[in-house]
């Protein structure tokens, strides 16, 4: 029981972590691909562009950041030897 609440903490965190970066990563290329492809836009226009842009991308960046963060944890418990 407190091997899995340690394992689980350590996936929340990893996940939110990996998630925070590939959901920033994603939404600032998003946001100058907007920017290219209308060239007239303004700060209001892409405010309002940034929530579309978000759930356009969440469920690509959950998918990427579960992966990610179930290996960075899982490998990092195996290299110090914390699991068999």
């Amino acid at each position: 029981m407190i091997l899995d609440r340690y394992i689980f903490r350590q996936l929340i965190a990893a996940f939110l972590l990996t998630f925070a970066a590939v959901a920033a990563v994603s939404l600032i290329i998003l946001v100058f691909q907007t920017l290219r492809i209308v060239s007239g836009m303004g700060l209001l226009l892409l405010i309002k562009v940034i929530p579309v842009a978000l759930t356009y991308m969440a469920p690509w960046a959950l998918a990427v950041a579960a992966c990610a963060a179930t290996t960075l944890v899982y490998g990092r418990l195996a290299a110090e030897n914390e699991i068999n």
